[in-house]
């Protein structure tokens, strides 16, 4: 469980993860702890050749503070009385797709 009775940070709810792991999905997990220079652990033979590879993604030293802000804008400029197209993405069979509208409709 939780060492030294401090709160995890939880992005995906238990009954969420549930859920997940019921339909099979892929799960990935990271587990940040924070660490001294004077502690004794090692890293993990399975996590060495990973941070090989990606050497260049990590930094040697981390900064404290968040990056400055930029002057960049992002918009989507819309178009007076367009329709937008209403295609469908995947094809779906006609049960599922019955069962989806009338989720929807209910909704």
């Amino acid at each position: 469980m939780h060492q030294n009775n401090k709160k995890a940070l939880s992005l995906i709810s238990l009954k969420a993860l549930d859920m997940k792991t019921a339909k099979g999905s892929t799960i990935v997990v990271l587990v940040a702890k924070e660490t001294t220079e004077d502690s004794q652990e090692q890293i993990p033979p399975t996590a060495v050749p990973i941070l090989k590879e990606f050497v260049d993604v990590f930094p040697e030293e981390l900064s404290d503070n968040l990056p400055l802000m930029r002057n960049i804008g992002h918009a989507i400029d819309f178009v007076l009385r367009a329709t937008l197209p209403n295609l469908p993405h995947y094809r779906m069979n006609p049960t599922e797709h019955a069962n989806s509208r009338g989720r929807l409709m209910n909704y």
